[in-house]
């Protein structure tokens, strides 16, 4: 850990200063892989759910984003209990999805877990595993699925969103 500078005030009344320490932390995404009777072939075809598991101080974690969590751990269990299946079904729950722009945050910019995924375990799995062969047939990303309102207009793309 490395110390940001203090940040020191003084009034009549009081002084006062903070000290914030600054640090890197390790992301874990969590990837489980339902394998389907073409695994490992050219003939498989990748679908998935994803969602994140992280929150930040300025939303209840209940919603953002324990009910993706709920949700995505829900359709895991009813998918294994339809038995066999023909192709790959993976469930990732990302890490460091949330950005906080304050210092010492573990994540300054918006979907680091994800964009790991992404960027380098999507194609190293394709690569030692399939041989870079398999089409990828989709993902389900369940993120505050809480976060509900019917009326026209009333819902909000997340920031970021036009960077997808």
């Amino acid at each position: 850990m490395r110390p940001i500078p203090n940040r020191c005030y003084s009034s009549n009344s009081e002084k006062s200063c903070s000290i914030t320490f600054a640090f890197q932390a390790n992301g874990t995404n969590v990837i489980g892989i339902l394998k389907g009777d073409k695994y490992g072939s050219e003939d498989d075809i990748i679908y998935g759910v994803g969602t994140h598991y992280d929150t930040v101080r300025t939303t209840k974690g209940v919603d953002d984003n324990g009910s993706g969590m709920t949700i995505m751990l829900d359709v895991a269990k009813g998918i294994v209990r339809w038995g066999k299946r023909k192709y790959t079904i993976m469930f990732v729950a990302f890490d460091f999805e949330e950005s906080d722009s304050e210092a010492g945050a573990a994540c300054t910019e918006i979907l680091c877990g994800s964009g790991k995924f992404v960027n380098e375990w999507i194609p190293n799995f394709k690569t030692n595993i399939h041989g870079g062969q398999p089409d990828f047939g989709g993902f389900y990303i369940m993120d505050t699925m809480m976060n509900f309102n019917n009326t026209d207009y009333s819902q909000d793309l997340p920031l970021g969103f036009d960077l997808v």
